[in-house]
């Protein structure tokens, strides 16, 4: 089973990683904002990625660790905010427009509504024939 990893626990070497690719990324968006004419924003983020990021993780790794906390941080609330709108998104474009469907052709797959003269909800399965098949699958 693998460990949790939180800027407690984080080894050297997952500092070092995180620093390596927080340098990476740093890189290819200075990069592409070079590439759409910003050279001194790119410049500021090359120079902040080395800094911040490649320095510490080849020099100090364990420096990187209030950095990490941070970014962890930031990961945790973008993971709740994301999780939540998908699942929102899904309810809403998937099982919304389903329901109202079911209900327009008055459909009743739970058997809410009382069955007409019946004094009770109760399904009377005596009359049903025994089938040994039926219980080689119960799920």
């Amino acid at each position: 089973m693998t460990k949790k990893l939180t800027p407690e626990n984080a080894t050297p070497r997952d500092l070092r990683n995180f620093g390596f690719g927080m340098t990476l990324f740093f890189l290819v968006v200075g990069g592409l904002v070079w590439w759409k004419g910003h050279a001194p924003s790119a410049y500021g983020l090359w120079i902040a990625a080395f800094l911040v990021f490649l320095a510490p993780a080849w020099l100090f790794p364990a420096g990187l660790r209030p950095v990490f906390r941070g970014w962890m941080k930031i990961a945790g609330i973008l993971s709740w905010i994301i999780s939540n709108t998908i699942l929102c998104l899904i309810f809403f474009l998937i099982f919304t427009p389903v329901s109202w469907i079911q209900k327009l052709t008055g459909r009743d797959l739970l058997a809410l509504k009382f069955p007409g003269t019946q004094d009770s909800y109760w399904i009377d399965r005596s009359q049903e024939p025994d089938n040994p098949k039926h219980f080689e699958r119960l799920y």
